[in-house]
């Protein structure tokens, strides 16, 4: 998202009167500093609730008993850092160990799918509402190959 800052700030500054261009650029960074958070608190939440759903699943397919089905979902707040307890049978550890890996990278995956859905919604969006007619020439200084014809 970094490679979109300079072409949207471009966007935004060019498309309101040499007048406005103070409140265009105070609105512009405030804007992108409440999306960004709003983006990490709603992914992250997101991401968790996909991480521990999976947990879940495992839990439920590998046939635990409470106790370690439990211990497995307290694992899932660690995210990719979760380690399969010692609550878990010895024969399950490896399946558990790659259950959790690809469960990590799923959840990951279906919030980059997101990301993407965001992202070219934010696209659709600005070639609505910011028209081919809505650029103006700007005071430009005077180039030489204008002086020359």
């Amino acid at each position: 998202m970094g490679f979109t800052v300079a072409p949207l700030t471009t966007t935004v500054m060019t498309s309101v009167d040499t007048k406005f261009a103070g409140t265009a650029s105070g609105i512009n960074n405030a804007t992108s500093r409440v999306a960004g958070v709003l983006a990490i608190a709603a992914l992250g939440a997101t991401f968790l609730f996909t991480f521990t759903g999976s947990i879940g699943d495992i839990a439920a397919q590998s046939g635990l008993d409470a106790e370690a089905a439990r211990a497995l979902m307290g694992e899932a707040a660690k995210l990719g850092n979760a380690q399969v307890p010692e609550e878990i049978p010895a024969h399950l550890t490896q399946r558990i160990s790659l259950s959790l890996k690809l469960s990590f990278v799923e959840s990951f995956r279906h919030i980059m799918f997101i990301c993407a859905g965001l992202a070219w919604l934010s696209a659709i969006t600005a070639s609505m509402f910011i028209g081919k007619n809505q650029y103006r020439e700007r005071e430009r200084p005077l180039l030489i190959r204008d002086r020359c014809g």
